[in-house]
Order: structure tokens, then C-alpha cells, then sequence
């Protein structure tokens, strides 16, 4: 018999039925599980669309992306081979998408917009997100990091 500390996982032969903690039978049909701990079930391979409310942001790819406290948070990437600049937040509690101005810290009255970029990483820093590498569409040899 497994510890408790370990995972439990099921054969394929054994049957796919498993009371959770509600005491509610659950079918999960072929779907790999694995019980951890006492309590909790999770169920593999099973996907379940959402309704999320607001204006979806275009797909993109070499986006950077950070969770801070209950939103994520995304940022640049590339669409169709163009470079985007947009800050996405989607905000887990409401699951709804809204939309921030991305704007650099600046001295001169003029607000600066920061350049749209990809391939770059995402960091969560206290109250700020950190924009670090990436690419712009003017290509350099820098490393830059920039406070969103």
C-alpha cells in the first residue's frame, strides 16, 4: 500500500470511478488520475472550456507572461510576424480580460510608450513586472530591462 505522502496512481485495468471529498462518485472514464493526499483528486486529460468575459487579446507567440497575486499578466509577442506592444491582464477571480497602457517612467511631460517587443521574459519584482531581453524590430546587441 502507498504512503500517504505519495502520489496514487491507477492502472489502466482498475476501475475509473472514485468517490472526491464531497462523497459524490465521480466517473473519469479512461482519464489518467492521481489522488494526493487524502483529498484531493485531480483528473488528467480533461478539458472544459471557460466563458471569459471582455475583449480576447490577439494569439501571439514569444510573448513574456507573469502571475502576480490573481492576475496574469501578458506582454508583447509576435502576431502574424508582427511585433506587439500591448500589456493583456486576464484576471483569475472575474476570469475576464481587460487591457493597460504599457508607458516607460519618464522625465519629459511627453508620455513614452515602451517598444513592442518579443522572445523576452516576464518577472514578477514586488508592485512592478520586469520586462527582461527580448527582441524589437531594431535589432541591437543590448540587454535591456524595463519596469511594466
Amino acid at each position: 500500500m502507498p504512503s500517504i505522502q505519495e502520489p496514487l496512481h491507477f492502472k489502466p485495468e482498475e476501475p475509473k470511478v472514485v468517490v472526491a471529498e464531497n462523497e459524490k462518485m465521480v466517473d473519469v472514464q479512461d482519464k489518467e488520475v492521481t489522488m494526493e493526499g487524502l483529498c484531493s483528486v485531480a483528473a488528467y486529460d480533461q478539458w472544459t472550456p471557460l466563458s471569459v468575459p471582455g475583449q480576447r487579446p490577439k494569439p501571439r507567440y514569444k510573448h513574456g507572461a507573469a502571475v502576480v497575486q490573481e492576475k496574469m499578466y501578458v506582454f508583447g509577442g509576435n502576431h502574424n510576424g508582427r511585433y506587439l506592444g500591448d500589456i493583456q491582464v486576464l484576471d483569475f477571480k472575474s476570469l475576464s480580460w481587460s487591457k493597460l497602457e504599457a508607458k516607460i517612467q519618464s522625465e519629459s511631460a511627453e508620455p513614452v510608450f515602451v517598444a513592442p517587443c518579443a522572445g523576452h521574459s516576464l518577472i514578477p519584482s514586488g508592485n512592478k513586472i520586469l520586462s527582461l531581453a527580448g527582441h524589437t524590430r531594431e535589432h541591437t546587441e543590448s540587454l535591456s530591462g524595463k519596469g511594466v
